[in-house]
């Protein structure tokens, strides 16, 4: 009897179930276009929401202003199919279990999609697959097949893409994982190509900043053609981002080249890591309010107020030398047949108030900088031989063997090069 009771329940809540589940997603969904509406570059135009006992629609259309596309807002139709859970089935897609997913078809304009079309062909959907759980989270799947171009000679191949995530709803954090085969680009003697590539991603919003660690890795890029070559090998960037405390913002971003050859030359291995630290992050969002204000004007105010946006970035300057800015370059490094080319730099301002950053007497007082260059003289062109010479005779620049060097110094005010004294304009 006790086993007939569970089995029933368990029959009634795999029935009953999915339409709290249904329930549940339509408020996310509304959620979503809420969450639109913080970002003045996309605005829910419509949104339908078709909610069923086991699956649910939805159709929302979405305008997007991308300024590097289009002057102009793009309209975007997403179609949505929902499988409720906690049995997912249907769909033509495979039995499983779970809070629910969805299947995210995207439609651009019929404008941009002939255009596509005339560009490459007949384009397969492009299709987005979520998986929800039930804290909240969810997985994306986005795959983007094999796409080729022929035009004038010049043929484009783009490999299969496939992105990999994780992340809350809405968007708060994100774990990320892309995968793309390369591409190629040929045209009568000459070819280009990058190789297979692969990028992860961790991170998480903190106001209108994602920090975390990112990193990009790809196999090689190459260009030939009748005259030249060039070859790079094993190419790796990381990079990441932290707020302390003050809310300041620190990044740092690392390059590492295994190898290039150039014309049966071989180089590397190269790499450096570059710090920027201390940057208020309030400095990012006058930026960003910046940014939303223009991105709402038409096109030709647009424009002239994106022209004159330099001089209000001008305006931050007091609250970036005020909050101890640093400047790292450090472990660089570029292996040449002649010697190795090697730097180091280092570059902060302290105990600045906002009111003397015009004060430039005052300025350098509080400037701490420390710079090293070395690299091969067999480097040195005809067009700076003269140049060089005249900075050996001053010594700003010294010679050992073959390698030239170079050390500058500056606190409290006094800048000295190779421990010679210089003299400042100001």
């Amino acid at each position: 009897m006790k086993k007939i009771v569970v089995l029933s329940l368990l029959i009634i809540a795999i029935i009953a179930v999915p339409f709290g589940i249904g329930f549940v997603t339509q408020q996310r969904s509304e959620a979503l276009n809420k969450h639109y509406s913080l970002n003045p570059n996309i605005h829910a135009i419509d949104s339908a929401f078709q909610r069923g006992w086991f699956h649910s629609n939805i159709l929302s259309k979405l305008s997007v202003y991308i300024p590097e596309i289009s002057d102009n807002p793009i309209a975007i139709t997403v179609r949505q199919s929902v499988r409720h859970g906690p049995v997912l089935w249907g769909d033509n897609r495979p039995l499983a279990f779970g809070f629910a997913d969805v299947k995210t078809d995207i439609e651009f304009p019929s404008d941009m999609q002939n255009k596509l079309t005339q560009a490459f062909g007949e384009i397969p959907t492009i299709t987005l697959l979520t998986q929800l759980y039930y804290n909240g989270s969810q997985d994306s799947q986005l795959s983007i097949p094999e796409l080729n171009h022929e035009d004038q000679g010049t043929h484009i191949t783009i490999h299969p893409l496939k992105l990999d995530a994780n992340s809350d709803l809405p968007v708060k954090h994100l774990q990320a994982i892309l995968n793309w085969q390369g591409m190629q680009i040929s045209h009568a003697d000459s070819r280009a190509s990058i190789g297979k590539s692969i990028s992860h991603a961790n991170a998480q919003k903190e106001g209108i900043i994602w920090v975390g660690n990112m990193d990009w890795s790809t196999d090689s890029i190459q260009f030939v053609d009748k005259l030249k070559t060039l070859h790079i090998e094993h190419i790796n960037i990381d990079g990441k981002t932290v707020v302390d405390a003050q809310q300041r913002v620190s990044s740092s971003q690392s390059l590492h080249i295994e190898r290039i050859k150039s014309q049966g030359i071989e180089y590397g291995p190269g790499k450096y890591t570059i710090i920027l630290n201390h940057i208020p992050l309030s400095v990012f969002e006058k930026l960003d309010d910046m940014q939303q204000k223009i991105s709402v004007l038409p096109p030709a105010q647009r424009q002239r107020a994106m022209k004159n946006m330099g001089f209000s970035m001008f305006s931050l300057l007091p609250d970036i030398l005020a909050a101890e800015p640093e400047i790292k370059l450090h472990d660089a490094l570029f292996t040449t047949p002649d010697g190795d080319i090697k730097g180091e730099l280092y570059f902060t301002i302290t105990g600045l108030s906002k009111q003397d950053v015009m004060n430039f007497t005052k300025i350098k007082k509080h400037i701490r900088a420390d710079m090293q260059v070395q690299f091969p003289s067999a480097l040195v062109s005809d067009s700076n031989r003269a140049s060089i010479e005249n900075l050996l005779q001053k010594g700003w620049l010294l010679k050992e063997g073959n390698m030239l060097h170079s050390t500058l110094h500056m606190a409290d005010g006094a800048l000295t090069i190779n421990d010679q004294t210089i003299a400042l304009p100001f």
